[in-house]
């Protein structure tokens, strides 16, 4: 979901029901595209975004800038970061998306 901008972040938080899900470190050398339209190369943020009008679900991987951004607009003091280096068995077990962005949201 594109999320590029503090207006578009507002709409978004003004339409849907907005929840963090992970905060992630990458690995070196390790790229993802954000949804606020940068190049990601240290950390980021997955949110699941739930309509209010039908409830649809839609996943946001966003870098810090606009991750902030999320937190601060739903009042969120953010989560932990995950280190895959470092590991945290709770963490890994979660089952809300896989790697394919798939899975029980």
């Amino acid at each position: 979901m594109n999320c590029r901008g503090h207006e578009t972040r507002q709409r978004i938080v003004r339409d849907f029901e907005v929840q963090p899900k992970v905060h992630i470190k990458l690995l070196a050398n390790q790229q993802k595209h954000s949804d606020a339209g940068a190049t990601i190369e240290d950390e980021y943020y997955v949110f699941i975004a739930e309509s209010k009008i039908d409830g649809k679900k839609e996943v946001i991987q966003c870098c810090m800038g606009a991750a902030r951004d999320f937190l601060e607009l739903i009042n969120h003091k953010g989560l932990p970061l995950f280190n895959p280096l470092v590991g945290d068995s709770h963490v890994n077990n979660r089952q809300e998306y896989d790697n394919t962005g798939s899975g029980n949201l």
